[in-house]
C-alpha cells in the first residue's frame, strides 16, 4: 500500500508578520491511498486504514478557521 499526505498552502506573508503574533497558516490536507490487491476484503481493509488516519488527525486541524 503506498499512502500519501499532501498540503497545499494557500500563502503566508510571512515577513509582515509580527514575532509576537499568534501563529495561523492557512492550507488543505490531502489524503491519498493506492493498494495494488484486488477484491472487496482489501479494497474494504485499506479504506478502513485510511478512515483510521482521518480520525487520528482531527483534534489536529482547525473546524472553523478565520
Amino acid at each position: 500500500m503506498d499512502d500519501c499526505i499532501g498540503k497545499t498552502n494557500y500563502g503566508v506573508k510571512m515577513a509582515e508578520i509580527q514575532s509576537n503574533a499568534k501563529p495561523f497558516h492557512i492550507a488543505k490536507i490531502q489524503y491519498a491511498s493506492n493498494w495494488n490487491e484486488g477484491g472487496t476484503e482489501a479494497a474494504n481493509f485499506y479504506l478502513n486504514l485510511t478512515k483510521q488516519l482521518y480520525v487520528y488527525r482531527i483534534p489536529f486541524v482547525s473546524r472553523n478557521p478565520k
